[in-house]
Formats: structure tokens, C-alpha cells, sequence
């Protein structure tokens, strides 16, 4: 008789629970919208510093969201000054490349990028030019463009320069 009345119990408190988790997931979200759309404000006045903290906490609250990683990474290039070799600069640079390449992650898009050495796909690859080589011919010699592939789906071969045969 005595378990009868714990189990009902025990399914009312999982049960608040398991709503908890859901407002609380629902709330993080509203948090990260928020921040997103003040990010997007700092980024259309030109304030690049402070879009980019924005986008920041946008992502914490949400590392979900590919729009807010989107605009971070947008906002770090923009910052970016082509040439210039300070360590600030090299830092975005290198800031913007690793939330664009989380983005086509979390999109399931993988980089093709075959080694020297590397037989010729033509399913993955695409031949701008042969070269002399002690490598067997059709095997690639050097990669010129990185290519990109969604599951099993070649979005963009990989352009590469393969070895002639004589």
C-alpha cells in the first residue's frame, strides 16, 4: 500500500522535472535570439568589438545556432586587415576560419583535401594540370583548392595537380 502512494509521487516530480529542463533550454534560446539581434545592431553601427561579444554569448547560450557562429565568424573578418602581421590580427583571422569551419560542421560539409600521393578520384577530384613525378600516374601531386562534400555528396571537387604518366 505504502508504494502506491510513493509512485505517484515520484511521476509528479519527474515529471516537473523533465518542464523545468524544457523552460529552462526554451529560455536559453530567447537569450541567444537576444544577443544575436543586439550583435546585429553593433555590426550595422560598425562596432565590430562589441557585435562580436554579443554573437559570443549568443553562441554560449545557444552552440546550436549556425546563424550566431555565422556572425561571429563575419565579424571577426571584419576586423581582419588583409597583410598586416600583428598577432591581434592573425588571432582573427584565425578566429574567423574556426567558426566558419564549426558552421559546415555542424552542417554535416567536409573538407576534401587529398596528399600528395593520394590516387586520383575523379568522383572527388578535378585535374586542372599534370606534372612530372616519381609517383605512379593519376596519383595527386599537389593540391591547389580544397573541395567539399555533404554525406556522401561532392559539393565541390578538390582541384588538384596529378602526375603525368610518360
Amino acid at each position: 500500500m505504502r508504494y502506491l502512494t510513493i509512485q505517484p509521487r515520484l511521476l509528479v516530480f519527474a515529471a516537473a522535472l523533465i518542464a523545468l529542463a524544457t523552460l529552462t533550454s526554451g529560455c536559453q534560446k530567447l537569450k541567444a535570439r537576444d544577443n544575436l539581434n543586439r550583435g546585429v545592431q553593433s555590426f550595422k553601427a560598425t562596432k565590430y568589438a562589441d557585435a562580436v561579444e554579443y554573437f559570443k554569448k549568443a553562441v554560449e547560450f545557444d552552440p546550436d545556432f549556425p546563424t550566431a557562429r555565422l556572425y561571429l565568424a563575419t565579424a571577426y573578418m571584419s576586423q581582419y586587415i588583409p597583410g598586416a602581421d600583428s598577432p591581434e590580427n592573425k588571432q582573427y583571422a584565425a578566429s574567423a576560419m574556426d567558426q566558419f569551419n564549426k558552421v559546415l560542421a555542424s552542417q554535416h560539409i567536409e573538407a576534401i583535401a587529398p596528399q600528395a600521393g593520394d590516387p586520383f578520384d575523379p568522383t572527388q577530384h578535378e585535374a586542372l594540370m599534370q606534372q612530372p613525378s616519381n609517383l605512379p600516374p593519376n596519383h595527386v601531386t599537389q593540391l591547389l583548392q580544397k573541395g567539399y562534400r555533404l554525406h556522401d555528396r561532392t559539393l565541390r571537387p578538390a582541384q588538384v595537380a596529378v602526375s603525368k604518366p610518360e
